[in-house]
């Protein structure tokens, strides 16, 4: 028989039987101590699903406002480069020295049928490919005067390497279908310093024209 005389000869017991030692824990914790464990495994699932849930909903409200910064920043954009139609011909005829401007190709108005005869015939007779042709058609603004001189510009809010080099690349094909002096531009609220001396080597004028 067992017998227990001090706080040691109990704690060799319940070290020595395991079965007394639970009934002991139930008698002095009570169940609901008991379900502690239990009751904190399941809070923390709970509330890791609950942060997988959350962060899922980040990731799926994050991708449509990037996709709404997106449109709008392509919407300014585009408002931009409508607007910057008379900006362009103001500044040819300052820096260029054309002589009576007029938008002879806009991405913003209907081609001239004149414009179109000239780039289809320009293709049949094998003095630009389709592909010119099609990327000539992209060109954000072409300014002629009555001296057939024309200034192939580029149109962006942020002016990078290739918008510089698309004017270039147009105004070459611009030349190479009218036998005349086509002169590249880039038209921009804003260009970086490595981007304007690029524009600089390629003999690329750049418009500085305020997005209001």
């Amino acid at each position: 028989m067992t017998t227990i005389n001090d706080i040691s000869d109990l704690v060799r017991v319940l070290e020595e039987r395991p079965d007394w030692r639970a009934a002991i824990r139930n008698l002095l914790l009570g169940e609901d101590l008991l379900n502690v464990p239990q009751q904190l495994a399941q809070f923390i699932e709970t509330t890791n699903q609950f942060i997988e849930s959350a962060n899922e909903n980040f990731r799926v409200v994050n991708a449509r406002l990037n996709r709404l910064e997106g449109k709008m920043g392509n919407f300014e954009g585009n408002d931009y480069e409508h607007r910057i139609a008379n900006h362009a011909m103001l500044r040819a005829r300052r820096h260029f020295g054309l002589n009576n401007p007029v938008i002879a190709m806009s991405n913003y108005l209907p081609h001239s049928p004149d414009f179109d005869r000239v780039l289809t015939r320009a293709v049949q007779s094998g003095e630009i490919s389709d592909d010119d042709m099609y990327d000539l058609y992209e060109a954000d603004i072409i300014v002629s005067d009555d001296d057939n001189r024309f200034v192939v510009f580029d149109v962006s809010l942020t002016a990078d390497s290739d918008d510089i080099a698309r004017a270039v690349r147009r105004a070459d094909v611009m030349a190479a279908i009218s036998d005349a002096e086509s002169m590249p531009a880039v038209a921009t609220e804003n260009i970086h310093e490595l981007q304007q001396d690029l524009a600089d080597r390629m003999n690329v004028a750049v418009f500085i024209i305020p997005n209001r």
